[in-house]
Formats: C-alpha cells, structure tokens, sequence
C-alpha cells in the first residue's frame, strides 16, 4: 500500500517504483501503474487486482508487449462507467509505426467501449463509444520516431461543449490537432462488468509502456506537465 504523509499540507504518495508529488491532482487520482518490474497497481492497491496474460516482459524501463497476445487485465475500472470527465496519461515506445495495434480497452462491444490504439496509416484513435460511433484520431507518425519515449495523456470532459473541449489530447505536454467522427459524448457509456486491459489478447501494442495513471477528472496542461516530471 502506498505511504501517505503530509508535506506542506500536500499529499505525497510514495512507492519503490515511483515517488511522485502532486499538490492539486492527488484527490482525484484513481489508477497508478508504474509497469516497471511488474503489473501491479500501487494507487489504490485496494480492490485492484492485476493480471499479467501471456507473460508480459518487465523491467526499470517499463513494460514490453510483443505485439501479439500479451496484456494485463485489471479488471473493472468503476471510476469509468458512466462518468462525464477522466484522464489517462502514460509513456509510451512503440517499436514499429504504422501498425495496428490496441494500448487499452474498456469494452461491451463496438458501439460501447473506450478504446487507445494505432492504426496501419500511423493514426493512433481515441474511442470513446457510448451507442454508436464516436472517436478521434490524429496521425500520430508524424509526432514520434519508433523505438523513442513519448508522453501521452487523453482528457475527457463531458461537460465542456464542442468535440475539440469534450476530448483533448497532448503529446509531451503539448495539445494535437484531432480529426473527429460523431459527436464526444457527455458521458462514458456504463461499462459496468467490463475488464480494463493495457494491450490485448490479439494485435497488442508492440512496443514498451510504462507510468500509468487514471484521474477522476479533465486535468489541465500544467497539471498534465507537473505529472509528467514530478517533484520528488
């Protein structure tokens, strides 16, 4: 379980495998999977139960998919059913561009699911299916170099009007220009009973993973960068 102690009257979270500082970001920091020597969670480690398939290769830098079969099933994610804002940041190397494959899933079937993965003409896609087809991408070559580390955080407020306000997505710290298909929804359709899955049974990532975390709420650009290179 992770340590909490106050410093300043801010909470600091602290691990083996990650020490990080988060001021005005800690109450709403549901998920927190540094995927450095193995898959567990260390925030909350309550409730949240790991589960490496096809074996899964892990290591100070992070964790390596094949690009095959491998993944990590978490289980139930609650904080995503049906919710009106999220973020989900991690650090991403992917070996070969240009390919298919899946990141991350939370799904029932294709009109309800949320959903990271690349694509063959070097897009990567953010689903955020709630009744039918709704999801934006951005050609994601034209960014990163295969075989490089990049930081990668997808922000999701319902709340806001406008599909480029609904969903925001930054690379290293930076917003991209996103293509859109159908309206953002105001809320992540209920996916209650659906497992979350960094990487997939078929088509997983080919490439490294690594700091993975979820928050409760849309996370502005400065607290995205203060995640990025936390104070410790």
């Amino acid at each position: 379980m992770p340590q909490r102690k106050r410093y300043n009257g801010r909470k600091r979270y602290s691990s083996p495998d990650m020490n990080f500082h988060m001021p005005r970001v800690a109450k709403s920091l549901e998920f927190c999977a540094p995927l450095r020597k193995n898959a567990n969670v260390i925030f909350p480690s309550a409730g949240i139960t790991a589960t490496p398939v096809n074996t899964p290769t892990f290591s100070w830098e992070g964790m390596e998919l094949s690009g095959s079969n491998q993944y990590v099933n978490y289980g139930d994610l609650t904080f995503l059913n049906a919710v009106s804002a999220f973020t989900i940041m991690f650090w991403i190397n992917q070996d070969v561009l240009d390919v298919i494959s899946y990141i991350f899933q939370k799904r029932a079937d294709d009109s309800n699911r949320i959903e990271i993965r690349t694509l063959v003409a070097g897009d990567i896609i953010f689903v955020l299916n709630n009744g039918g087809t709704k999801y934006a991408f951005f050609d994601l070559s034209t960014l990163v170099a295969a075989g490089s580390w990049h930081h990668m955080a997808m922000v999701f407020d319902g709340a806001r009007t406008g599909n480029s306000n609904r969903l925001i997505v930054y690379v290293d710290g930076s917003p991209v220009t996103l293509a859109f298909a159908g309206a953002m929804p105001a809320t992540t359709v209920d996916l209650a009973g659906e497992d979350a899955i960094i990487g997939r049974s078929s088509r997983s990532f080919d490439g490294q993973l690594k700091d993975w975390r979820i928050f409760s709420r849309a996370l502005s650009v400065g607290e995205i960068k203060a995640c990025m290179h936390p104070t410790t």
